[in-house]
């Protein structure tokens, strides 16, 4: 059986689901997916692993061009920069980069987006609106529901805007369709 995080039963604390207490000592390379090769990344985790963290924080759709600039493989996220058209050659890529961590022991803190990408202003143009975010949030959180102690981070790198329309409505449906209670983080 995989062990999965969850809160604990006094809320005070993360715990696997057979209730043994989990230490998150994170890491965060947030260009995890999108800079590095699995080789690369494979050594990364291994270094983090020997020094004893517990997670390591990345982000799927990258700050930095992750969008725009291809991975060293060749690969954008998504098609035409359109959230609900993933490229299943980036995820086939993320889902060994998971999968190698997952066999070191490491949990995976998974950013789903980079909040530029979502958020007004800046003179930049979100591509995220509610129904492709939708789409979006389902397709990662269908394919990553079992991977060994998920934890889903909230895109919390930039305030959110008041109303949030676009987070809220993702986010809510999306959880409501995965038929599992995935841990979901966000920072007050």
């Amino acid at each position: 059986m995989t062990a999965h995080l969850q809160v604990s039963d006094n809320h005070r604390y993360l715990s696997f689901n057979d209730g043994a207490p989990f230490l998150y000592l994170g890491d965060t390379a947030w260009e995890l997916f999108h800079r590095l090769t699995l080789p690369e990344a494979r050594q990364y985790l291994a270094n983090r692993a020997v020094k004893g963290f517990t997670v390591i924080q990345a982000v799927i759709l990258a700050e930095l061009g992750g969008v725009t600039d291809p991975t060293p493989d060749g690969h954008r996220p998504l098609i035409d920069w359109d959230p609900a058209r993933p490229n299943e050659a980036y995820f086939r890529h993320v889902d060994a980069v998971v999968e190698a961590a997952a066999a070191l022991g490491l949990v995976m803190g998974m950013l789903p987006t980079w909040g530029s990408f979502w958020k007004q202003g800046e003179g930049k143009s979100p591509i995220f609106n509610v129904d492709n975010a939708f789409t979006y949030g389902c397709y990662v959180g269908r394919r990553y529901h079992d991977a060994r102690g998920r934890r889903r981070n909230a895109s919390d790198d930039v305030p959110p805007p008041r109303p949030r329309p676009v987070v809220r409505g993702a986010a809510y449906r999306t959880v409501a369709r995965l038929q599992y209670d995935p841990v979901i983080a966000r920072r007050p």
